[in-house]
């Protein structure tokens, strides 16, 4: 757009700091129509705001009620390309917020978050970021998205391109989540997928629990050797993983375990009912001959570990579960050579 508008439909602001600037507040929504332009810089999300671009639907809630936007730009996502820092951050004591229908990459060689949520624990309760209908590229050093904070991340497609060098947390979320019908992808050639999603708790963020779901996701970790798809590593004393189910999720390519659950050589963790159910890990591999599927680690008596593994796909020949008092019912060994 020119330069001068003044945010309506038929000026619009050139530029994410011209929005910005122009005194957005708690609640607002900032509409990113594209017009065949890529930014090339940063935005810092405030109290309750939300991103929205125009190559999806979008639903307004206004005084008069929900207004619903259609697509415009012939279906392109407006793109975010920043190499210089952080795309988008989330400011101190926000409430929630909302990422949709945006295209963003960091294209720097520098080791940054995509999303970074700067939550600060005097919050009485998490904020909630919900994240939807987005891609994600990370090249260069690009690390992750770094959610400190409760995350509805639902139907999102994450892509490391071949020239990432890693290593790459892609999405580390420390609080409850809700992460549904995304894609993961690895193209990287060299060895640096650390993790697809990282459950975390944390005493310097307030948190030392992890619930939620993770469901109906693709996790393709390529042919470079990754470390897993998804890990659980607590950080706190006391810390808890429980009520967590792991479900409807296709598992591709080649790692050191496909779903880690790490005791960290913290003391008095709780695992109370981890559900693994209906995962496809008929086409996933291990890269080392003591790895499993499904894996615990953990220093000195290992804590109580409760839950289900039932109605999995499993290769032929690999090393299912490293799991005491887990049970397992109804799986199925899958020979993908026939």
């Amino acid at each position: 757009a020119p330069a001068g508008g003044d945010g309506t439909f038929e000026h619009p602001f050139s530029s994410m700091a011209s929005a910005q600037a122009a005194g957005s507040s708690i609640a607002d929504a900032i509409y990113y129509l594209e017009f065949g332009n890529v930014y090339n810089e940063p935005i810092t999300l405030n109290y309750s705001q939300k991103l929205m671009g125009s190559g999806i639907t979008q639903i307004f809630d206004t005084e008069q009620g929900d207004i619903s936007v259609p697509t415009q730009s012939n279906g392109f996502t407006p793109q975010i390309i920043y190499n210089a820092g952080i795309p988008v951050t989330i400011s101190n004591n926000v409430q929630s917020v909302e990422i949709s229908g945006i295209y963003l990459e960091n294209s720097g060689t520098i080791g940054i978050s995509l999303v970074y949520y700067n939550y600060s624990p005097n919050l009485s309760a998490f904020p909630t970021l919900y994240c939807h209908d987005n891609v994600f590229v990370f090249d260069g050093l690009a690390s992750e998205i770094f959610i400190k904070g409760n995350i509805n991340f639902v139907h999102n497609t994450l892509i490391i391109n071949p020239g990432h060098t890693g290593p790459i947390d892609v999405l580390t979320v420390v609080g409850n989540l809700n992460i549904a019908d995304n894609t993961f992808i690895n193209n990287s050639t060299t060895t640096g997928l650390t993790d697809f999603i990282k459950m975390e708790t944390s005493s310097v963020f307030g948190t030392s629990f992890i619930t939620g779901t993770i469901t109906n996701n693709i996790f393709d970790v390529g042919s470079a050797t990754a470390t897993q798809a998804i890990s659980f590593i607590p950080n706190t004393a006391n810390a808890s993983c429980t009520n967590l189910t792991i479900s409807n999720n296709l598992f591709l390519g080649t790692a050191t375990y496909g779903i880690e659950f790490n005791d960290n050589a913290i003391s008095s963790i709780t695992y109370s009912n981890i559900n693994i159910a209906e995962n496809d890990f008929s086409q996933f591999a291990l890269s080392a001959p003591t790895s499993f599927i499904i894996n615990r680690t953990f220093a000195g008596v290992p804590a109580p570990f409760s839950g289900l593994i039932e109605q999995n796909i499993f290769p032929i020949n690999v090393p299912v579960t490293n799991l005491t008092g887990v049970s397992l019912i109804s799986n199925t060994i899958a020979d993908t050579s026939l």
